[in-house]
């Protein structure tokens, strides 16, 4: 599975209760989107040195062992602020309600000239805005 759809099954089927699956989103994210390659933590630390990037809590189980330099991936999956600073050039996001209790969201995305992206419901703001921007970003990598 390509990267971006990784991301998108993600953020569609994350809790946002659950840091630790949210900063390995963020994590990915930042990858993704500054073309780094994302490695899930090895599973014996002490036999693996080629594992690059990982969520920044997981660094200090690791560090002594591999020597890795991590990330610190900004929190895209849960602040529009850092969600500002990934967004892709000339692109317009919105986001609705999708239920009457506000408890899906949907994001929609649109460039006049490729016209428009919509999510499908997601948990929160912030996840259906992130799922237009990464849909966004691979739509214009894929044009050129």
């Amino acid at each position: 599975m390509s990267d971006y759809l990784e991301i998108l099954k993600l953020i569609e089927t994350v809790d946002p209760a659950d840091a630790a699956k949210m900063d390995r989103l963020d994590a990915q994210v930042f990858c993704y989107v500054y073309g780094h390659r994302y490695e899930a933590l090895p599973t014996n630390y002490k036999d693996t040195h080629n594992f690059t990037y990982y969520p920044a809590h997981d660094l200090d189980a690791i560090a002594p062992y591999t020597g890795t330099i991590g990330i610190e991936a900004g929190p895209y999956s849960r602040s529009r602020d850092a969600l500002k600073s990934i967004r892709p050039e000339g692109w317009i996001f919105t986001i609705s309600n999708f239920d009457s209790e506000h408890t899906w969201f949907q994001s929609d995305g649109h460039k006049d000239v490729y016209g428009e992206i919509l999510t499908p419901p997601v948990k929160t703001e912030e996840l259906a805005e992130l799922h237009a921007i990464i849909s966004a970003i691979e739509h214009e990598r894929t044009q050129k």
